[in-house]
């Protein structure tokens, strides 16, 4: 567990564990995440791409889901009605405060990513 350099926040970073290895384990997460919520007054899980099963390991009572996405497209439609109809009526969509899209490439114009 790190302390986030810009915040008051503990961050526990991505593994560095075989997946399917990891997965062998998982049912020690509920352990896991009754230890974290003790400790901590919120608890966030970045889960990547996973369903309502993927998940289920994970929530308990006081448990809020956020789909996150940059556009709304009919991939976030159909994971946001498949989360709802397998328990999580709840569901917040959210996305980045502020953010365009790319547009189109500009004939003789250069860009470059950092």
């Amino acid at each position: 567990i790190h302390a986030d350099l810009y915040s008051d926040c503990h961050v526990i970073p991505v593994g560095t564990a075989d997946p399917v290895r990891a997965m062998r384990a998982a049912d020690r997460l509920p352990i896991i995440m009754q230890s974290l919520t003790t400790a901590y007054d919120l608890v966030v899980v970045e889960c990547g791409p996973a369903d309502a099963q993927g998940i289920g390991r994970l929530t308990g009572d006081a448990t809020e889901v956020f789909l996150s996405m940059l556009e709304a497209d009919d991939e976030v439609t159909q994971a946001a009605v498949e989360l709802i109809e397998n328990g999580y009526p709840d569901l917040t969509l959210v996305t980045p405060l502020g953010h365009e899209p790319p547009g189109n490439p500009v004939p003789g114009r250069r860009t470059a990513a950092a």
